[in-house]
């Protein structure tokens, strides 16, 4: 019984109900062996501490440098909208420029604007000559050439010529001190003999001066002369010049 026992575990091994015994043990091709070699390295505390990182760099996000940037912001340019483009634009100025921004080309304009301005001035101060008359002359309308001495009086309608302007004296005795200085060298002159008289009409078409109220007004530049009725603050060498013509009720 115990021989048929035996028999009959041997059968069941063998039968396709389990693996054989021979399957219960790796196949190990001789042929293509191969050898791995595994090295490791073993530290100490102290070593430890020196060689391994215990700060985990690798975990902590690269920083964002102002390249990177430049380099997204170039590779994303035509995808922002004008609006973000303004924005952007507005700030970067407000920062850079913080008293106001203004274009090269502006400032270069500006500069020969106010280069023409300088050759302008120097220009409306150089003295000028009048095509008839003479600087350093006294007119008079001609309807009081045979009694000038009746108007001389009450200071008005005698005139002096200063960069071929007419320039009214407002005080007789500024007129008397200026006929001294003149004639000096002369003796004593008539008023007749002394001032030229025009008609009325070349007297209007003579441009107008400042007046003269006292013999000092005579050395005002020949600048504030020229551009005049404008002063030098109002100065604007490009606008037309407004020719102030003095009317004479008198006629001949």
């Amino acid at each position: 019984m115990a021989r048929l026992y035996k028999n009959k575990q041997k059968s069941h091994a063998d039968s396709n109900w389990g693996a054989p015994e021979r399957d219960a043990l790796p196949i190990v091709d001789q042929k293509n062996l191969m050898s791995i070699e595994l090295n490791k390295n073993l530290y100490g505390v102290k070593e430890a501490l020196s060689y391994l990182d215990e700060e985990f760099k690798f975990f902590i996000p690269s920083k964002n440098s102002i390249d990177l940037f430049f380099k997204q912001y170039n590779k994303k340019f035509f995808e922002f909208s004008r609006e973000m483009h303004n924005k952007f634009l507005s700030r970067s100025i407000s920062y850079t420029y913080p008293e106001g921004y203004k274009n090269p080309r502006m400032l270069e304009k500006e500069g020969l604007e106010q280069d023409l301005i300088e050759i302008q001035k120097e220009i409306d101060s150089v003295e000028k000559e009048h095509f008839f008359f003479n600087n350093g002359i006294f007119i008079m309308d001609e309807s009081f050439k045979d009694n000038p001495e009746s108007v001389l009086s009450s200071g008005k309608d005698i005139y002096y010529m200063q960069s071929s302007k007419k320039r009214e004296i407002k005080d007789y005795q500024t007129y008397l001190n200026l006929k001294t200085k003149l004639t000096k060298h002369s003796g004593d002159i008539e008023d007749r003999d002394f001032i030229l008289f025009i008609s009325t009409i070349a007297l209007n078409n003579i441009p107008v001066g400042p007046s003269i109220h006292k013999i000092g007004d005579l050395s005002i530049s020949n600048f504030e002369i020229n551009i005049y009725p404008q002063t030098e603050k109002e100065y604007e060498p490009f606008k037309e010049p407004e020719y102030t013509v003095a009317t004479n009720n008198t006629r001949t």
